[in-house]
């Protein structure tokens, strides 16, 4: 899909996920695409704990 159709249909509210408008920006959950796309979904890695030292 290409970006001005991505736009369009979002304009139109037929983008294929929920989409977040912020101001003049559109925004999408990746796990949202991922969940449409039946791919599995990881969680993010976590930091290193702080060890102090």
């Amino acid at each position: 899909m290409s970006s001005n159709t991505g736009y369009e249909l979002a304009r139109r509210g037929e983008f294929p996920v929920s989409v977040i408008r912020a101001g003049r920006q559109y925004r999408v959950s990746v796990a949202a695409i991922l969940a449409v796309l039946d791919a599995p979904v990881e969680p993010a890695p976590r930091p290193p704990p702080d060890t102090g030292t």
